[in-house]
């Protein structure tokens, strides 16, 4: 069997595998990685290492301790295939990761790097998905510091998202909390601060 045919392997199994075990996943992505460095540098070879570098970010951030650092090397790694392959949807949803990753370990310096970067792409690449990531990330940047007026703009531009793109992302494991927490968030948030139409929703 050839370095690409068990890396292809070994990341569908590993996808496979988050279904049942979190370990097992993380040690069949992390096997098809090893697999992938004995390739020659391609836009193939990059395309499908991010590929298994975005499906191991979740079982990690299950299974490692933040302050290890494994997490936050992987999405770094996603973050320079994601710019080299000129992915700006993926890049959004690596940025998204890396916020999250900033916050639990209490680094505000490089959660508003991650907010920055995350508001250039949604700028210049607008989709639905870029927007949301960057309203979200923003927007739970600034409910957390106190800054309830920009926190509640940044939410609602983040949920000015159609029917269909709603739909789709709960059907994404990977974006479908980020969706529903951005939601309660806009709800708790703008009661506290006591704005006009806060808790209107059951």
């Amino acid at each position: 069997m050839t370095s690409t045919k068990a890396a292809h392997y070994l990341q569908r199994a590993g996808e496979q595998a988050a279904g049942r075990s979190f370990d097992e996943a993380v040690n069949q992505l992390s096997t098809a990685l090893e697999f992938l460095k004995k390739l020659p540098s391609s836009g193939a070879r990059d395309t499908q290492e991010l590929a298994i570098r975005l499906a191991l970010a979740n079982p990690l951030f299950v299974i490692n301790p933040l302050p290890a650092g494994e997490l936050e090397q992987n999405l770094r790694r996603a973050q320079a295939l994601c710019e080299r392959l000129g992915e700006t949807e993926l890049m959004a949803r690596v940025l998204l990761n890396l916020f999250f990753v900033y916050w639990c370990i209490g680094d505000l310096d490089k959660q508003r790097a991650a907010g920055q970067a995350g508001m250039e792409i949604a700028t210049h690449s607008p989709s639905e998905i870029t927007v949301f990531c960057a309203g979200w990330i923003n927007g739970f940047l600034a409910a957390w510091t106190g800054q309830y007026n920009p926190a509640r703009t940044h939410l609602e531009r983040a949920l000015a998202i159609s029917p269909a793109a709603e739909a789709f992302f709960l059907k994404d494991p990977g974006i479908a909390l980020s969706l529903i927490d951005c939601i309660e968030f806009l709800g708790f948030y703008a009661l506290d601060a006591g704005l006009p139409g806060a808790g209107a929703a059951p």
